[in-house]
């Protein structure tokens, strides 16, 4: 059986609220950018990746959201 490595990364729900909104915006002016329609909907579906960082890498529990 192979040996399972995780993180992990501490967030409180309003950060998670406020990275959401930040993201749907973006989105929202990416598409306005590339003078597409789109829908708050499928904005809100799309998938992201959301970098972490270890500005401490001798804590474990130091990761946070890159910025």
């Amino acid at each position: 059986m192979k040996k399972i490595s995780r993180q992990g990364l501490r967030a409180t729900p309003k950060e998670l609220i406020s990275l959401g909104k930040e993201l749907i915006k973006e989105g929202e002016e990416l598409e306005k950018n590339l003078s597409l329609k789109y829908r708050k909907q499928d904005i809100a579906k799309r998938k992201w990746q959301l970098n972490i960082i270890n500005k401490n890498p001798g804590c474990s529990d130091t990761w946070e959201f890159e910025k």
